[in-house]
């Protein structure tokens, strides 16, 4: 077994077990949005998977616009019945031949069909070059999707374990003024309150567990996933900019500028134009150039004088000139200028309706965080109050409650639409907005 063998089979053996130790060793307890994308760019499985495909093309590339190799052939045998004729200084029983040919190696250089066959290579390397950069584009906008799940899991957990306290120490209170001021009747709907919240507790545990999961799985995690949380961020006063009018033309010509798969429609747009002229050269026939020698002895007497000779062959298109070939070539070129003309009118759909989900998200978040949770908040406590005073009913204030913990989590729920909104433009544009 040869060293470089070997080396592949280590590399095969250890490879798996680097990245699952590496994971474990690099989980942090908290995460930023930007750690999570370094460590995903360097070890995001699905972006290995990408650069494996790319160096596989490369090779692709390299085996299909490689020259012919020159063919070399040797014959040396006896000559049956040979009967060596006395005198006969050059007779001799073996046959002896050898030739050797370019296979049209030459031909292919100077016609300009070697050069062809490397330009649809190149075209074809370039676009899985740019398709792995769409793969990033295209995890890295799942992953922020995900991050941002996970940050509004952790607030509803939080806000759920605050109203948790507050409902434990409120039971406990009806309970010490039961059956005093406290009918049964009201201490069950309070428990029954309580249990709620417990059980949102442990669906919103769950939440927080399985966004985990998703995000170790992007990370290339295969170890056992610990537990860990990620820092969760404000929305950024720069959010409301993307409400202007023009900022969609603006955003719209970025994409067209930036967007790997409009890169990657051009070249394989480039590819096709070059095949369709590699059919069209492949109507010269190719000319092979060779040389032979073959003979029987030596000398003028042989049965079978050596002699050496020069081998020119060809094909000649009588019958057949490579019309399927172009034919199917300059299908494949309007194919390609069509796919180019819907991934335009998809990025221009793209880019609109994404601003479209944004600022509809954006609006509702705010008319939240404005209006709806301070009126919410302010009814609650209203109502608390008025219970205090035995003007209202148990009932009335749990309805109070109920609605304020529903607009709270209404509120969170907008929070991460909007922070999903704002990566999908990101993804439709092709760039990382900020400030």
């Amino acid at each position: 077994m040869s060293s470089r063998t070997i080396g592949f089979l280590l590399i095969c053996f250890f490879l798996p077990a680097y990245f699952a130790w590496g994971g474990e060793r690099e989980l942090p307890e908290e995460w930023t949005l930007q750690e999570m994308l370094s460590l995903f760019r360097v070890r995001g499985l699905d972006l290995l998977l990408a650069d494996a495909a790319v160096l596989k093309q490369r090779g692709e590339g390299i085996a299909s616009a490689a020259l012919s190799n020159p063919q070399v052939s040797f014959v040396i045998g006896p000559t049956i019945n040979h009967v060596k004729e006395p005198g006969c200084s050059g007779c001799v029983r073996e046959n002896i031949a050898w030739g050797i040919s370019d296979q049209g190696a030459l031909s292919s250089l100077l016609t300009g069909k070697q050069a062809l066959k490397k330009g649809i290579a190149q075209g074809a390397l370039w676009a899985m070059q740019w398709s792995r950069r769409d793969a990033q584009r295209h995890f890295e906008f799942i992953l922020k999707t995900n991050y941002h799940e996970l940050a509004s899991a952790q607030q509803e957990h939080a806000f759920l374990k605050e109203l948790h306290r507050s409902l434990t120490q409120l039971v406990a209170l009806y309970q010490a003024h039961y059956p005093g001021t406290i009918d049964r009747a009201e201490l069950d709907r309070m428990e029954i309150e309580k249990l709620e919240v417990d059980q949102a507790l442990v669906d919103s545990q769950q939440q927080i567990r399985k966004a985990q999961v998703e995000l170790a799985q992007l990370l290339g995690v295969q170890t056992q996933i610990p537990s860990f949380r990620v820092k969760e961020y404000s929305i950024p006063h720069w959010f409301a900019s993307l409400l202007e009018p023009e900022k969609e033309q603006e955003l719209l010509k970025t994409a067209m500028k930036r967007r790997p798969d409009r890169f990657m429609q051009s070249a394989l747009f480039a590819k096709a134009v070059t095949a369709l002229h590699l059919g069209k050269r492949e109507r010269i026939p190719e000319i092979e150039l060779g040389m032979g020698f073959n003979g029987i002895g030596y000398g003028q007497d042989a049965p079978s004088p050596p002699y050496l000779a020069a081998v020119v062959s060809t094909s000649i298109p009588v019958f057949y000139q490579r019309q399927g070939e172009i034919e199917r070539a300059a299908a494949g070129l309007q194919a390609q200028a069509i796919e180019q003309a819907k991934n335009h009118a998809q990025i221009v759909w793209e880019v609109h309706a994404a601003l479209v989900a944004f600022r509809a998200f954006y609006e509702r978040m705010e008319r939240m965080r404005s209006e709806m949770i301070p009126c919410a908040k302010t009814a609650r406590d209203r109502v608390e109050m008025q219970y205090k005073q035995r003007a209202v009913s148990l009932i009335d204030v749990l309805d109070a409650q109920r609605q304020y913990i529903k607009t709270h989590f209404q509120y969170l729920e907008d929070v991460q639409a909007c922070w999903s909104a704002m990566h999908q433009i990101e993804y439709v544009v092709g760039i990382e907005l900020g400030e």
